[in-house]
């Protein structure tokens, strides 16, 4: 699956943040994904 992370997402999850949902953090760490993250977030 191709996703697009929210700049949140993206923070929350280099952080470690709790406020990134358990649900979210496992597709995102799944190798079977590509994430992508817009220009604009960094």
């Amino acid at each position: 699956m191709n996703l697009l992370i929210d700049t949140h997402a993206v923070i929350w999850f280099i952080t470690e943040d709790k406020k990134l949902p358990l649900k979210t953090k496992q597709i995102i760490e799944d190798v079977e994904n590509s994430c992508f993250v817009s220009i604009a977030t960094f």
